[in-house]
């Protein structure tokens, strides 16, 4: 069965809609699904607001995981509008190939601005420009505890983006509720004195997080 026949498209719900969410048919008359923990893998999402932002109510969502979804940046779009925003999101987890135009970090970027409360944040972007913008990570700093976040701008075998010191301070100073951190630090070596800029990381650190990568 081809992907064009499985996934959703512009006229119709795919394969998989259909037959896992056919009893709810037509979808923009049907009563949402009020899940609490949502993950979709390997599906395609381009359309997702005729299709899954019908069929659930991302505003009850508390947990949602994101992984190898083409056209992700169109499901963080439509949850940035108030009727879909999530009201309880806790942990967001998202592992993606961005497009030559970044359309999923810039999405992301806009969500995790609006979005609250978030407790958990994992990204893992690759063919990524640059990393998520610290901002979006700062406005949960009262409640998250456990930060990771990754991008390349190639296939993740590269070495890693890293955030200038500015914003790394500024994520370390506003999320003082962090156990966990995991992100790349500056290129240093470990026969000579450390660079400058990995110092500068090291001094911004909290100082005794239970778990830091």
């Amino acid at each position: 069965i081809s992907a064009r026949e499985l996934n959703d498209s512009s006229t119709e719900a795919g394969l998989i809609t259909r037959t896992i969410f056919g009893h709810m048919m037509p979808f923009e008359k049907c009563t949402p699904l009020a899940l609490r923990d949502l993950t979709l893998q390997k599906i395609h999402l381009r359309y997702s607001a005729d299709t899954y932002c019908q069929i659930v109510d991302f505003r009850n969502v508390k947990n949602l995981r994101i992984y190898g979804c083409s056209g992700a940046d169109s499901l963080f779009a439509a949850m940035c509008k108030s009727h879909l925003l999530p009201s309880r999101l806790e942990t967001l987890e998202i592992k993606h190939d961005d497009n030559p135009e970044n359309d999923l970090l810039g999405a992301l970027d806009s969500f995790l601005k609006l979005v609250s409360g978030i407790k958990i944040l994992t990204i893992d972007i690759c063919y990524a420009k640059s990393l998520p913008e610290c901002a979006g990570i700062t406005r949960h700093g009262r409640t998250l505890r456990e930060l990771n976040v990754h991008a390349s701008k190639g296939d993740g075998e590269e070495d890693e983006l890293v955030y200038d010191s500015d914003d790394f301070e500024k994520i370390c100073r506003n999320c003082k509720s962090i156990e966990q951190l995991s992100c790349a630090f500056p290129p240093t070596t470990i026969t000579q004195a450390a660079s400058e800029t990995f110092l500068g990381f090291e001094v911004s650190t909290p100082t005794s997080p239970p778990s830091l990568h």
